[in-house]
């Protein structure tokens, strides 16, 4: 996954917020910036990854039932964790600062949640450079 569906995630999510939209894709289309075509390729990814579900209505123009099910920053943690158990650590690096976010705070955000699900963790101090 790359860090650009992440933000096209984030800028759908800040248009519609959590939960279920009643929307017509050429709307989605409009918040993602795209055509409608790749429109519903981006909502197919996303939802297979399990960010989101989009059931399109039949008919052109008529709308769909959309649900944003996870936050952001969640999709990215557990993009994130995907990467870092494939050894992939340079795409969980760009991932983590997904948006231009500052990469050692978000980093240091990434490990405090990691902390409270996982058991096995070591505790170690983290400072800025």
């Amino acid at each position: 996954m790359n860090k650009r569906k992440l933000e096209l995630y984030e800028n759908l999510f800040k248009r519609l917020g959590p939960g279920t939209h009643s929307i017509t894709l050429s709307a989605i289309a409009e918040s993602l910036n795209c055509s409608d075509r790749h429109a519903r390729t981006l909502l197919k990814q996303m939802s297979e990854r399990g960010w989101l579900t989009w059931l399109p209505a039949r008919g052109r123009g008529l709308r769909g039932e959309l649900t944003c099910i996870l936050e952001p920053l969640e999709a990215c943690y557990r993009e994130v964790d995907l990467a870092t158990e494939q050894g992939k650590y340079d795409i969980a690096h760009k991932l983590i600062g997904f948006n231009d976010r500052n990469v050692a705070s978000a980093l240091k955000q990434y490990l405090t949640h990691t902390t409270t699900v996982s058991e096995n963790t070591i505790h170690a101090p983290f400072t800025d450079a």
